[in-house]
């Protein structure tokens, strides 16, 4: 049979300081590899890797026993990212924080439905479609969202049951079509939904945006 190999470049492997007490892991870093360099800078908390095998991409996306051992994660993406694939980082309840490059144009659904730490997500200009459907489903501690001005769809129950979800701050001066009863619901009974001021009847009257015409509110971006 034919047989090809595959070659990953070589930043999958590499590793840094971040700061004074955060690593930086290529997704191709052994978990080994990590455990020394952490111990060599004088960090704590990665002995318990030592020896167990295989690499920090498959310890913190496949496995939900590494993925609660490794603590809390910060996700940043390279710059020339354009899509984040279905349920690339679902269920990691250690993510507290995503840095979304400019280059993103779509998020598929689900992609970070149950990441049950994060806070905030400010998707940037540039995003056009957040694909059906729950990409941020039940996402607990979400408090704050901001959709940019260039988004024209939402996918149904994108944000449902984030129940500590307060604001949403949506720029389009055309309301994002996709919308359903559950793509804000249920959430926190607090919630406002802030659009450009002079799009509040149209968000209020479009389809599936009219479900939260009580939380549209005007705003000045």
């Amino acid at each position: 049979s034919n047989r090809s190999n595959l070659k990953l470049p070589s930043f999958f492997k590499n590793i840094k300081l971040d700061g004074e007490s955060s690593l930086i892991c290529g997704s191709g870093v052994s978990l080994s590899q990590a455990c020394i360099f952490a111990m060599k800078n004088n960090l704590s908390g990665l002995e318990f890797a030592y020896g167990i095998p295989g690499a920090f991409g498959g310890a913190t996306i496949v496995s939900n026993t590494y993925n609660s051992a490794l603590g809390c994660w910060v996700i940043k993406f390279d710059s020339d990212v354009t899509a984040i694939q279905t349920t690339a980082f679902s269920t990691l309840s250690s993510i507290t924080s995503i840095t979304l490059p400019s280059s993103i144009l779509t998020i598929d659904g689900s992609t970070f439905n149950r990441c049950s730490s994060l806070v905030e997500i400010n998707i940037p200009e540039g995003v056009t479609a957040i694909m059906p459907n729950s990409a941020f489903y039940k996402c607990t501690s979400l408090v704050s969202v901001t959709l940019p001005s260039t988004l024209t769809q939402l996918g149904g129950s994108d944000f449902e049951s984030c129940e500590s979800l307060k604001t949403v701050y949506c720029k389009a001066i055309n309301p994002p079509t996709g919308v359903d009863s559950y793509s804000f619901a249920p959430c926190s009974d607090e919630l406002k939904i802030y659009v450009p001021t002079d799009s509040v009847d149209e968000y209020k009257a479009a389809s599936g945006w009219n479900y939260y015409t009580d939380k549209i509110v005007g705003y000045d971006f």
